[in-house]
């Protein structure tokens, strides 16, 4: 017995929707775990305003900031920190990350 078209119509559009719940699920665990990244970098605080790219950066940034600490036998200053921080942010968040630690900061024009 050959299917009709309205009840390949109705498989498709309930393949369809259970695809699209799918996406919402995943996009919802990805935003949930940019959230919990956001809220571990004390570098920010609790400011919830960051892109989720300007976030993975910002992680990366810190996480190699850490590892040139311990790597270093000399003192580094906040500003150079900051300087490894910023690298590869948008203007908004290197903005962001000065006002978080107090920091003058130089932004280019262009993005």
């Amino acid at each position: 017995m050959c299917p009709t078209k309205t009840t390949v119509a109705t498989i498709r559009k309930a393949h369809r929707a259970k695809r699209t719940e799918q996406e919402r699920t995943r996009a919802h665990g990805l935003n949930g775990a940019l959230d919990t990244l956001k809220e571990r970098m004390p570098v920010l605080g609790h400011q919830k305003k960051l892109s989720k790219i300007d976030t993975l950066r910002l992680a990366i940034n810190y996480i190699n900031a850490l590892q040139q600490m311990l790597e270093s036998d000399q003192e580094s200053t906040l500003q150079e920190h900051a300087n490894t921080l910023e690298e590869g942010l948008s203007n908004k968040a290197i903005m962001m990350l000065a006002k978080s630690l107090n920091l003058p900061v130089e932004v280019d024009t262009v993005e």
